[in-house]
């Protein structure tokens, strides 16, 4: 086997462990489901800005990279910009680094439709719908040379249209990497939704790809 294979394997193979994951869409008690609807992919934890519950694992060595921090159930609201004439608006995580992926529903006047925010630094997005099911697609650039750490934060939309991520999980990256080496993270949720008395359930699919490119530039 040689170099070249070696690395993009092991990359592949810190990936196995993560692509997949099922998450629990979060209770939203009568108002109706929250709905999961993208990722806002960072290079470092969530902040939540609170104390949060900590625990050491066993027979810990000191890294504090080995210290597991309980954020479940923690929320990050995006503030919504309110758009000019013609324009709905936007939604910003502010005080967060980061890139979004995510398709939010948005109301202008007496319509409703469905808004693709996605960010510079996610590439190659795409979104495809099929009965009540949603794809969403889009890659996550990093540089061959630098080690990366990139965070899946899943992001949902309230019935009443507000916008908030939670903590998601971790992509590994050793460096160097031989470039095109990717790998991606998926996550998905079903919810039971009922329209005009008619009961069905609806699945949302959101998959980041991480791709390794020859270049020094850092994307954010």
């Amino acid at each position: 086997m040689n170099k070249r294979t070696g690395a993009a394997l092991a990359a592949l193979m810190i990936l196995a462990t993560l692509g997949g994951c099922q998450l629990a869409v979060p209770d939203a008690g009568a108002a109706g489901p929250d709905m999961l609807c993208g990722v806002f992919a960072t290079l470092e934890p969530l902040d939540f800005g609170m104390e949060k519950t900590v625990e050491l694992p066993p027979g810990w060595n000191g890294n504090p990279d080995d210290i597991f921090t309980d954020s479940a159930g923690q929320r990050i609201y995006a503030q919504r910009i309110s758009g000019g004439s013609g324009d709905a608006g936007d939604y910003v995580f502010e005080g967060l680094t980061g890139s979004r992926l995510f398709v939010a529903e948005m109301a202008q006047g007496n319509a409703t439709y469905h808004a693709t925010v996605a960010d510079g630094a996610i590439t190659d997005v795409h979104v495809a719908y099929s009965d009540a099911d949603m794809k969403l697609t889009g890659t996550r650039l990093f540089d061959v040379h630098e080690p990366c750490k990139v965070y899946a934060n899943p992001v949902y939309q309230t019935p009443e249209g507000d916008v908030y991520v939670v903590q998601g999980q971790g992509l590994f990256f050793d460096a160097p990497q031989p470039e095109g080496s990717c790998g991606s993270t998926t996550i998905s949720a079903s919810t039971t939704v009922t329209r005009d008395g008619v009961q069905f359930t609806q699945t949302t699919e959101v998959e980041l790809k991480i791709e390794a490119v020859n270049t020094n530039r850092e994307i954010v």
